[in-house]
């Protein structure tokens, strides 16, 4: 996604875009999915309900938030909202190479598959 955010942001061409957006859709509906599948294999089936509707909350608020910023950002540069982007996603990558390594973290991923 980091990559294909970079390649949006230092693209001339509109039509280009379209081809470029692909790989950064795929890799968002690749990815809330299995979070989803994470955190729900945390719990247990009495507490689902309650983990997915925390879950769905917190990313609403995260989209809405990065909205109303993004707007901000635009108004101080256009390609600023997808600067912003790339070092949020840059960051995520660092957190999960980091953190996903821990016993806890691998044991939920083990019971998801």
């Amino acid at each position: 996604m980091a990559v294909s955010l970079t390649a949006i942001t230092l693209n001339g061409s509109p039509l280009l875009l379209y081809f470029l957006v692909a790989p950064m859709v795929i890799g968002f509906a690749i990815g809330y999915p299995t979070l989803l599948t994470l955190y729900a294999a945390s719990v247990g089936e009495d507490e689902q309900g309650w983990v997915m509707g925390i879950s769905i909350a917190l990313f609403t608020v995260g989209s809405a938030s990065i909205s109303l910023i993004g707007g901000g950002l635009m108004a101080i540069d256009p390609r600023l909202p997808f600067t912003a982007g790339i070092v949020s996603l840059v960051i995520a990558l660092i957190f999960i190479f980091t953190l996903w390594r821990q016993d806890d973290i691998q044991a939920l991923d083990d019971a998801g598959t």
